[in-house]
């Protein structure tokens, strides 16, 4: 009981009290009638003083809760307590007179018998807190609905590196649960795949406190030991939003996109090397901007270094040979205007003069309404190939020339021997039958002569065939030699005299 000079300053204080408390204060009567209402319970429930004074407390109750009213009462009547709290546990509502409800937070207090109050209740507005205590729930379960949604491994830190939760992602790639891992440090997780993995994640940790975003790429394994490759993004939320010492950890999977990299690499790789064994490379012309594209073994072929390329069908026309670039260009016109297949041999020069022959295919892709789009084909370096059969076939071109000149040197041969041939044959008969007359007349000694001279030629002719021979095998050489003209002739007339005379 609170002591007081007089019962005025009793009295005039607590109205003082009660007619500034921000809180609804009303009291009832043995009746429940309304007898004492302050402005704040004015301003809750929209009555006036005069309104509201004498009537039944059930005007300010919801109807649902009029029916157990009474027993409520009774309940509290009975139970032997003085004070009664109401809207701890339960939503408690009342009723404006505009039949709005509002939440209540009610403190009820039972006075002793014989006064002319038999409850006085407190109550507070909690409707705007109800508000914000719904919306931050809302917020929540939108959060976690979001946290947990996301395709990306998402952990929640604070700046020391413990983890403070892990949404659905992270827990299914890990293939574990949360409890494991909350409370403990990121750096120390069991989850990393190597020890340069855990010590990138270390790393970072240390420096996110000063830095506000960090790029990393590690890889983890899970709890059956299967490897998944993350790109991660740390976040500092306390220096990005200045609201809280939280850090973000968002992880995206990339492992099937590594491993088709590392195919990819592979397989080019592979081509690569297959192209520098064959001699061979792609291309590509993107012919509405006249870009040239060309693979790494087209610059090896062409002997040039990239940088030094104009990529352009322009620039490639300037390393074919001033002779073949005519046909290249007419190649190129019927492709694309005729849609003839691009088939061509060519010769190109080499930044350092060297001079090479290619062989070029290519095929073209078309538009609906059949404009060329684009071109694609090869080039290989067919130098030497082509070398070896021009090689073989200016051989045989000599070969045949040489068996030629071998076959009329035969013949001339052939021809020069039966005549000197028959010379010696037809003098010697005539020497034999003694046609005319007995020999040693003189006539015999001429033909002697011819006889000799025949034979003497005939030995010129063989000493000439192993000549030839001898050029055949290297090992003679030809030198001038001046010769009486008329000699020759008189000495072929004589040999072909006997043949003549027969054939009269």
């Amino acid at each position: 009981m609170i002591s007081t000079r007089s019962s005025k300053f009793d009295h005039d204080t607590f109205a003082e009290i009660i007619g500034h408390s921000a809180d609804a204060i009303l009291s009832v009567d043995t009746d429940n009638n309304i007898v004492l209402f302050n402005v704040a319970a004015e301003k809750l429930f929209g009555y006036s003083h005069k309104e509201i004074i004498g009537q039944p407390l059930e005007i300010l109750l919801p109807r649902n809760i009029r029916p157990i009213h009474d027993d409520l009462v009774e309940e509290f009547e009975t139970s032997g307590n003085k004070t009664r709290y109401m809207g701890e546990r339960t939503s408690v509502t009342g009723l404006t007179k505009d039949e709005r409800a509002v939440f209540l937070e009610i403190s009820i207090q039972k006075h002793p018998k014989g006064s002319p109050f038999r409850y006085t209740a407190i109550c507070r507005n909690i409707s705007a807190r109800l508000e914000i205590q719904r919306k931050v729930k809302e917020n929540e379960e939108k959060f976690r609905a979001l946290f947990d949604a996301s395709n990306q491994f998402v952990i929640i830190l604070d700046t020391q590196g413990t983890i403070l939760d892990l949404n659905k992602t992270a827990l299914n790639s890990l293939k574990d649960k949360a409890d494991k891992y909350i409370g403990g440090n990121l750096g120390n997780c069991d989850f990393w795949l190597t020890d340069l993995d855990r010590s990138i994640i270390q790393k970072a940790i240390l420096n996110i406190k000063t830095t506000n975003i960090s790029h990393q790429m590690v890889s983890i394994s899970n709890k059956f030991n299967v490897e998944i490759i993350f790109e991660l993004t740390m976040k500092n939320l306390s220096r990005v939003t200045e609201l809280s010492d939280f850090v973000i950890l968002e992880g995206l999977d990339i492992t099937e996109r590594v491993r088709a990299n590392r195919l990819l690499a592979l397989s080019e790789d592979r081509l690569s090397r297959a192209q520098k064994i064959a001699r061979i490379g792609n291309w590509e012309w993107k012919i509405s901007s006249n870009e040239l594209i060309w693979s790494d073994e087209v610059f090896n072929i062409f002997g040039i270094k990239k940088k030094d390329f104009g990529l352009n069908y322009d620039a490639f026309l300037d390393y074919v040979h001033p002779n073949d670039r005519a046909a290249v260009e007419e190649a190129m016109k019927q492709a694309l205007n005729n849609d003839i297949p691009y088939v061509i041999t060519h010769r190109i020069i080499s930044p350092d003069g060297s001079e090479k022959v290619v062989r070029e295919i290519g095929e073209i892709l078309r538009i609906e309404d059949g404009s060329p789009l684009r071109m694609d084909g090869t080039v290989q370096d067919i130098t030497d190939e082509w070398t070896k059969t021009h090689g073989l076939i200016e051989a045989k071109s000599k070969a045949e020339e040489e068996n030629f000149a071998k076959s009329q040197f035969l013949a001339t041969i052939s021809h020069e021997l039966r005549d000197h041939l028959n010379a010696i044959i037809g003098f010697s008969t005539l020497i034999k039958d003694q046609a005319l007359g007995p020999i040693g007349q003189p006539a015999y000694q001429g033909y002697g002569e011819d006889i000799k001279n025949s034979g003497d030629h005939l030995l010129t002719l063989i000493d000439e065939i192993l000549d030839v021979s001898k050029i055949d095998m290297g090992s003679i050489k030809a030198h001038n030699e001046y010769f009486d003209i008329t000699k020759f002739i008189d000495e072929c007339l004589k040999t072909i005299t006997a043949t003549s005379n027969e054939k009269n």
